[in-house]
């Protein structure tokens, strides 16, 4: 029953969105950009009151919160508890160093960038210190930080795509 009540809502929530900003005519391709667009701008929003309109199951074994909204094609999506607030964090899996999660990096950096781009200062991370490959851009808006990242992991044979939303607290 809860995963038909989030699969309704998902839907519900996406076609308003997608009604409301679509133009008549888009391809394909800028219909996949306006969806993750729809999407992230639902997300911004949500930010400033927790994510508490789309968590749904009070806590998961990872410390999470399970949620009725999630990016398409995401293998997770969950919200997380910070010191100060929640972070809703999507991940894609991919084979480790599969081509395909490098082009989804760029591509949802690109998306990210013409959604919110013009609204948000875009940094680039600060470098981690592990061997394995990381990289990773932050839009900065007024409420919240929007960012994507791409991690390989060899230990765990993966290339992982982060996105994540987290509310602007005090900063």
């Amino acid at each position: 029953m809860n995963d038909i009540f989030k699969t309704i809502s998902r839907v519900l929530l996406r076609t308003v969105v997608i009604a409301v900003s679509m133009p008549a005519a888009l391809s394909i391709e800028d219909a996949v950009a306006q969806s993750i667009c729809s999407d992230i701008n639902i997300l911004i929003e949500e930010a400033p009151r927790d994510f508490s309109g789309i968590i749904v199951e009070p806590s998961r074994g990872s410390g999470g919160y399970g949620v009725t909204f999630e990016l398409e094609g995401a293998s997770d999506c969950t919200v997380r508890q910070l010191l100060k607030g929640k972070s809703y964090y999507c991940t894609w899996e991919f084979r480790h160093r599969d081509a395909e999660a490098y082009m989804t990096y760029k591509a949802l950096g690109q998306d990210l960038q013409s959604c919110i781009g013009d609204r948000a200062v875009l940094s680039d991370d600060q470098n981690v210190n592990h061997p394995d490959f990381y990289e990773s851009r932050m839009f900065l808006l007024d409420q919240a930080k929007v960012s994507v990242s791409v991690k390989d992991k060899s230990a765990l044979g993966s290339t992982f795509i982060f996105v994540s939303v987290e509310p602007l607290t005090g900063t």
